[in-house]
Formats: structure tokens, C-alpha cells, sequence
């Protein structure tokens, strides 16, 4: 992580899509399939950290680094979930997946 931002937690159900410019991280968090958010994602998609924040993530939850939990059935952003019968690991593992 650029700067002095902590390694955000990465939720057991789902993934975190980051990259960083210009001394910033932005962190999308994803649930895997049949997963979903504990609270509404559709207008807050991705996270930040950088010095404007005072190098913590803009995350609702209170004192951590936790972006996002996946588990209950509510309706994000269509681009915040995995494809089917694909999560984190298989696209990092995989070139062609990770470029979609």
C-alpha cells in the first residue's frame, strides 16, 4: 500500500478489486455470488485512503480497516459482485479473468 494506509481486511465471501495513483488507494469491495452486502452499496462502490483521509479507509465501519462484510440479501451495484463460479482467487490466479 502507497503511503502510510493500512492493508484493508479482505471479507472470507467475498474480495477487494484495489489500485493507487497518485498516492491514493481505492479499494472496490466484491462479494462472491449468492453473497451481498451487509448495507447498500449502490452510490459508495469503492474506498479510500490516502493523506486526505488522514491515511485511514473511508469505511463505514467504525475504528478499522473491515470495507465490507458479505452475507445478507441486499442489492449493490451490479458491477460489486463476482461472476458466477468465479471469486478473488481464481481470477487473481487467473491473466484472461482479471483482465475482464
Amino acid at each position: 500500500m502507497p503511503g502510510d494506509c493500512p492493508f484493508p481486511v479482505v471479507h472470507s465471501k467475498g474480495g477487494l478489486a484495489c489500485v493507487s495513483a497518485e498516492r491514493k488507494v481505492y479499494c472496490k469491495p466484491m462479494c462472491n455470488e449468492g453473497q451481498d452486502f451487509s448495507f447498500l452499496r449502490r452510490t459508495r462502490v469503492y474506498e479510500e485512503c490516502s493523506a486526505a483521509t488522514n491515511n485511514k479507509w473511508t469505511t463505514q465501519y467504525v475504528g478499522g480497516n473491515k470495507l465490507a462484510v458479505c452475507n445478507t440479501p441486499i442489492s449493490g451495484a451490479p458491477s460489486a459482485y463476482f461472476p458466477k463460479d468465479q471469486d478473488c482467487l481464481k481470477t487473481k490466479s487467473d491473466q484472461d479473468l482479471e483482465e475482464e
